[in-house]
């Protein structure tokens, strides 16, 4: 993820030097892709990508906030982050002596990485390929007869957080998350059964591949309903 790759050094650049008692910086970027059928109709699809942060400042008691959606200008950014909170520290200066600082309770630094230990990345599946599996999935439904409708709804995505602050802590998550939700309604003379079949993964998009049997299944058991004993 370009956005996030390499920007450990902007934040240690943009931190520096700066006149406050504490500062920390947060970074989120994320990308996410979304399926959704309705009946044998494709309903949305697309792809969505998103990169923000936001730096917070204390200066003798007084906090300042700048949000952002983009990384230029980090250090201007965290500048007025401090000019904010120092304006605010001015209303509390009486209760500080001349060069006094605000501290807050101590914490040893933490410098961590956790990355998601991922089998096949989602990320890197075209959507055009993610698409294709769940038209496959689709059409055995449809194949089946006495459905009335169904619903495929196929989403996943990928989330990088970053927080450093002035301390020196320097944290670095990535998460993936996916799920996929498959609904077959069934009806014969006024009867109408269904069955849902539903997952998620945190770390694999191949549990979203070959479930070419396990759809057909749902999609008969549904019309077996129909036929059951009341």
């Amino acid at each position: 993820m370009a956005g996030i790759e390499g920007i450990r050094q902007q934040i240690a650049d943009a931190l520096k030097g700066q006149d406050s008692d504490y500062i920390e910086v947060r970074i989120e970027e994320s990308e996410a892709s979304r399926i959704q059928y309705r009946g044998r109709e494709l309903d949305d699809i697309g792809r969505s990508t998103s990169l923000g942060g936001n730096a917070r400042a204390m200066v003798k008691g007084g906090w300042g906030f700048v949000s952002f959606n983009e990384l230029s200008g980090l250090r201007e950014k965290v500048a007025l982050a401090v000019k904010q909170a120092r304006l605010v520290g001015r209303g509390r200066a009486g209760e500080f002596e001349k060069g006094e600082e605000s501290k807050l309770s101590p914490v040893a630094p933490v410098v961590d990485m956790v990355a998601p230990q991922i089998r096949k990345d989602p990320g890197v599946v075209p959507l055009a390929r993610k698409k294709g599996l769940l038209d496959e999935y689709n059409e055995i439904i449809w194949a089946t007869p006495k459905i009335q409708t169904s619903v495929i709804a196929y989403g996943d995505s990928k989330r990088s957080v970053i927080f450093a602050n002035s301390e020196g802590s320097y944290i670095e998550q990535t998460k993936v998350d996916l799920s996929l939700r498959l609904m077959v309604i069934a009806r014969q003379d006024g009867d109408v059964q269904q069955v849902a079949l539903s997952m998620g993964s945190s770390d694999d998009f191949g549990f979203v591949e070959g479930l070419h049997q396990e759809v057909k299944e749902a999609a008969q058991r549904a019309v077996a309903l129909l036929s059951a004993p009341q």
